[in-house]
């Protein structure tokens, strides 16, 4: 949460905050680092968080300059917390000691020594961060374990490659003389500027290390840290006992990627979109035969599951596979299936509810469950803020509906008003959730910019996308919705037939 919290594009709000909190305590992790309260404005999520959790919630703060704890400001800081666990970051080099600090290196180290036992007398459970460990073992073993040795009555002993230079290769000596030298309770915190925060922590916790430090989706400062889904993913996989349940990571990852304000992305292994997915014509041929073909894994492990990503590079197989799952037994030389390998011959991917349309046109008892009259979305916007509205009138049913809806945003404006309107004879559309709404990078330059919008929704277990593309985001973002909403009652018929 701290570390994470570093990249500028992650804001979390209080209540967020909170939230990420409960959703990483239901994963089973065992520490979150809720703050730097030195920094400001964290009191609040402390004061609110205490005793909510099974985690240890962790503030974070600097070693003291002087031996006035009662009235050092980041002493006040973390103790103004009144959090069960403080995690004290302490440099670790002693050229850094005396450059940035301008400190003496065994007068810093002794006044770390007294800060941790000063917190230890006011029953706190202390974590040291020894800050660029790595670098200064490189340097001087000597001097970074002369460090350890100083802040040996911390609880958890933290070897941290900040700058993220570490190599793999190295990391398994350094961690196993350490644990020769102060016992087990040894952990690694891994940035991933070389990308190889995932190696390497794998790597110290094959030697021993039993604290791994560990960000959501890898958020963090400049190219991230060691990313919790990979780490708990491949320990489980290769069965290390660990407390946080591998079946809940992909709905805490996804989650965190609301509350965050931080997208992972679709390939994002264990946890993303296109995790488990099968396109290509020869690989899902091979997993219609044998679903261990192209797997390493049972994609529930992880919460995540199978899928046949449509487009113009699937073949006959992708497409049985994907009727399959909407409960349709077809082979791969029905005359419908070989309608809709021509039908999507040349495009790029095809969203569920745009696939589901187009093979619903093969029944002739076909009708569009939403037909558009006109969809108007207007913003009034002023120094104080905007103020969107949408109007939209369609048929559904052999009724025609009219409704009009305020939004935080024009395509929220939008969907409100369809569901308002679509509530009157579908009130199971209360049940339809909006997971995510992304728009990928625009393609194109001036008046031939495109845009591609995706809409992922869920209801009761099923979850569909739908991705519709143009020159106009709002127009896209109305096309992307009406699909979606298409498809759900399409779906909700089929399934009362």
């Amino acid at each position: 949460m701290r570390d994470g919290a570093q990249n500028p594009f992650v804001r979390f709000t209080t209540e967020g905050k909170l939230e990420a909190t409960h959703v990483l305590d239901e994963l089973g992790v065992d520490y979150i680092e809720g703050g730097f309260p030195q920094a400001g404005g964290h009191c609040d999520y402390f004061s609110k968080v205490k005793d909510t959790t099974e985690a240890k919630i962790a503030a974070f703060g600097m070693t003291p300059r002087t031996y006035d704890f009662d009235n050092d400001p980041s002493m006040k800081a973390l103790l103004d917390t009144d959090a069960d666990v403080i995690t004290l970051v302490v440099k670790t080099p002693e050229p850094q000691i005396r450059r940035v600090l301008g400190k003496s290196p065994r007068v810093y180290r002794a006044i770390a020594g007294d800060a941790i036992r000063y917190l230890k007398s006011l029953g706190k459970e202390v974590v040291v961060d020894a800050e660029h460990f790595f670098d200064e073992y490189k340097r001087s073993p000597g001097s970074a374990m002369a460090l350890l040795d100083e802040c040996g009555d911390a609880d958890w002993l933290v070897l941290c490659d900040t700058n993220g230079g570490a190599m793999y290769r190295d990391v398994s000596g350094v961690v196993r003389d350490v644990i020769r030298e102060v016992g087990d309770r040894v952990g690694v915190h891994f940035h991933n500027d070389r990308g190889l925060a995932l190696a390497n922590t794998l790597k110290a916790a094959y030697a021993g290390a039993r604290h791994l430090q560990v960000t959501m989706n890898g958020m963090g400062e400049r190219t991230g840290n060691a990313n919790l889904v990979e780490v708990v993913g491949n320990l489980y996989d290769k069965g290390f006992g660990i407390e946080a349940e591998p079946h809940k990571l992909t709905d805490a990852s996804r989650s965190m990627e609301k509350l965050s304000g931080w997208s992972m992305t679709p390939n994002a292994p264990f946890v993303g979109r296109l995790a488990f997915s099968h396109s290509g014509g020869m690989h899902s041929d091979a997993m219609l035969k044998w679903q261990k073909s192209y797997e390493h894994a049972e994609p529930g492990t992880f919460g995540n599951e199978r899928a046949f990503p449509i487009s113009g590079q699937s073949g006959r197989a992708a497409i049985t596979m994907k009727l399959s799952q909407w409960g349709y037994d077809m082979d791969k030389n029905h005359p419908v299936v070989r309608g809709l390998l021509d039908d999507i011959g040349g495009m790029g991917y095809v969203g569920d509810a745009q696939f589901y349309l187009m093979f619903s046109r093969y029944d002739s008892s076909y009708h569009d469950p939403i037909e558009i009259e006109s969809m108007r979305v207007t913003d009034n916007i002023t120094s104080g803020g905007s103020n969107p509205e949408a109007v939209v009138r369609f048929r559904s049913n052999g009724r025609r509906f009219y409704e009009v809806s305020e939004g935080e945003g024009q395509v929220d404006a939008l969907d409100s008003a369809l569901r308002k309107a679509l509530r009157r004879v579908h009130p199971e559309i209360d049940d339809v959730k909006l997971l995510s709404y992304t728009v990928p990078p625009i393609t194109g330059t001036g008046a031939d910019a495109s845009v591609q919008v995706r809409v992922y929704f869920g209801n009761n277990g099923d979850r569909w996308d739908s991705m519709k593309e143009g020159t106009d985001i709002i127009a896209a973002s109305a096309d992307a919705l009406l699909d979606a909403y298409r498809f759900f009652l399409l779906r909700q018929e089929d399934k009362n037939r």
